[in-house]
């Protein structure tokens, strides 16, 4: 199914991802040139009152937008906006899911994606304007 054709209710194809490790966290911190140490240390992590490290809001943010691109390109997609329910932690398991929620009169289509954790708790989620 292509984005051309796709009707309200349609899913794109899911992904799983993970398990995401701390060693993957400080990787994306350091090719982002994320320096928020909440990301690569414990004590830093706890003194912000998380129980551990957490990952960067740009892991979820790739992989909500990257489910969305993947299944239309990138040239379509006209807008997004992500938000952030819970802290990304090291060892967890994720689905990646997207819907698409809306064709207007023009064929611009909205489709809303989302990460969920292992025990079903919303990570993240993402709106898209995608143009036909």
């Amino acid at each position: 199914m292509g984005h051309g054709d796709a009707k309200v209710g349609d899913e794109l194809p899911r992904r799983v991802v993970g398990p995401i490790t701390r060693m993957e966290f400080a990787r994306f911190s350091i090719s982002t040139d994320d320096p928020n140490r909440v990301h690569l240390e414990e004590d830093v992590a706890a003194a912000a009152g998380f129980p551990q490290v957490i990952g960067s809001g740009g892991i979820v943010s790739g992989v909500l937008t990257e489910i969305v691109t993947d299944w239309a390109g990138i040239e379509p997609v006209r807008a997004g906006n992500i938000r952030m329910f819970v802290p990304l932690v090291p060892g967890v398991t994720f689905t990646v899911s997207a819907v698409v929620t809306e064709r207007a009169d023009d064929d611009t289509l909205t489709v809303v994606s989302q990460v969920v954790d292992g025990d079903g708790t919303k990570v993240g989620e993402g709106t898209y304007t995608v143009a036909p």
